[in-house]
């Protein structure tokens, strides 16, 4: 099991794990479209990363640098048969050592629906913390009104542990 760089050939394999436009927002937030457009993917400087498991790619995640010294884990993401088996988790520990050893990262920060109780336990197993709690409205032309979602803000300093 190792990670690996995502490269822009790659996106049929994550376009195909994701089905439905509630599962875009749920992996993605509002600011993906669906479906999903390659360029939105592969277009930004952000660190792209898979899972590869038994020469499969089973899991994937995105670090974005939003401080000289903090990475946001966003876009994670296990393929479906390989859910509820640990690889969330591992894929997140995988990127954060890979950040502290070959660019000298250790801070850390997610955003995460506040009713994904599962991500949430994932995450407080590596250490994240809940930092803050905010909402934001999601416009949804089919129901001509604003959706509200809760989210929690979420840190790992692995620097002062």
């Amino acid at each position: 099991m190792n990670i690996i760089e995502f490269k822009e050939d790659d996106f049929e394999i994550l376009e195909s794990w994701i089905k439905s436009k509630s599962e875009c927002l749920i992996w993605a937030g509002p600011d993906m479209s669906w479906p999903l457009k390659k360029e939105e993917i592969t277009d930004t400087s952000s660190k792209k990363y898979f899972l590869e498991y038994d020469k499969e790619k089973i899991a994937y995640i995105e670090l974005v640098k939003i401080k000289t010294s903090r990475f946001r884990l966003c876009r994670i993401l296990v393929k479906q048969e390989f859910r509820k088996r640990s690889f969330g988790e591992i894929i997140i520990d995988l990127a954060i050592n890979k950040s502290i050893k070959d660019l000298s990262i250790f801070s850390f920060e997610l955003n995460v629906y506040k009713d994904n109780v599962v991500a949430i336990s994932c995450y407080k197993k590596l250490g994240f913390q809940i930092t803050s709690e905010y909402e934001f409205y999601e416009n949804s032309k089919e129901k001509q009104s604003d959706i509200k979602h809760y989210l929690y803000k979420m840190i790992l300093d692995k620097e002062n542990i």
